[in-house]
């Protein structure tokens, strides 16, 4: 067996590509930035979470709990914690002063494949194979909501997030419909229709004007949150689209398919900016770091890339 050289560089970088390395055992199933942008977390196959250091990309800790692949992680606001789901389906609460886990979130019945906190850091969403969308108090680890559309109707979540002000879930379902959740009982307002395919991601604008939303097929659809209009389609992509999300401003959309390539696109024409192919494998994962200047990337080839955003 190979051995796993954790943060080894690989030196056979694609253009616009900073630095690349091992961060999993097979697949790297998401990357995610503190808000600050100090830190930098990443989870995978081998059912760890590890934390890095963006300046060196030195390996600050590895936490281990997951009794199965790790499948999202979320930073809380203060970037002292962290909270994860995974295949074995639990949801889970980490202090990253001590790498210790603080609680275990029961309820799911089956895998946990999306998790997300709250601006404010007091509630956690998770979504799940039971096809229920869960809101947690943090600070009790109780249930606060619970939602369900009907077992047969909405399918697995593959994606939930919370809106920049907290006030609104979205919900990526297998029913091809991304839902738009309200307030602390998580009651439905808005379904999304175009994507034709199972919701695989979604995200809101930094101004909660838009959401943003991909799936298994090959088109990500942009919707006018008040009105439920499409308002632009980003073509291209020749694969699955795993992973979508905005820049911090909003002005650029980053893409990962399963056609391993990750894509930047103009919000506002729909172009595309730059395009990036060095991954060996499905990109899962993809995010702007806060300063909007670096893209990070997950793949099933099990690496961590860093690349230069396009302006």
């Amino acid at each position: 067996m190979a051995l796993l050289c954790l943060g080894c560089r690989d030196t056979e970088l694609e253009k616009g590509e900073i630095r690349r390395f091992k961060a999993h055992e097979l697949y790297t199933f998401q990357v995610t930035c503190s808000p600050d942008g100090g830190g930098v977390a990443s989870c995978g196959f081998d059912g760890l979470i590890r934390a890095w250091d963006p300046k060196d990309w030195a390996e600050i800790q590895a936490l281990a709990g997951h009794q199965s692949a790790v499948r999202e992680v979320a930073y809380a606001p203060d970037g002292k914690r962290l909270v994860s789901c995974g295949l074995d389906g639990s949801v889970r609460l980490w202090d990253l002063d001590t790498g210790r886990q603080v609680r275990q979130l029961e309820g799911h019945e089956g895998p946990v494949y999306s998790v997300d906190v709250s601006p404010d850091g007091r509630r956690a969403l998770s979504g799940g194979a039971d096809r229920t969308v869960t809101l947690w108090d943090l600070d009790s680890g109780s249930q606060a909501a619970r939602f369900s559309g009907g077992y047969w109707e909405v399918g697995d979540v593959f994606s939930v997030r919370f809106s920049p002000d907290g006030e609104k879930v979205l919900v990526g379902c297998e029913d091809k419909s991304i839902r738009v959740l309200e307030g602390p009982t998580l009651k439905q307002s808005l379904r999304l229709e175009g994507l034709g395919v199972a919701a695989m991601s979604a995200s809101f604008s930094p101004d909660s004007k838009a959401i943003l939303g991909s799936g298994s097929g090959k088109s990500i659809l942009l919707w006018d949150l008040s009105t439920g209009e499409e308002i632009r389609r980003f073509e291209g992509h020749v694969g699955t689209i795993r992973s979508v999300a905005f820049s911090e401003d909003g002005a650029r959309i980053v893409s990962g398919s399963f056609d391993r390539t990750i894509r930047v696109w103009d919000t506002g024409s729909g172009l595309e900016l730059a395009r990036y192919d060095n991954h060996g494998d499905a990109v899962y994962s993809v995010t702007f770091s806060p300063d909007g200047r670096t893209i990070l990337s997950g793949s099933y080839d099990g690496t961590l890339s860093v690349w230069s955003a396009p302006n």
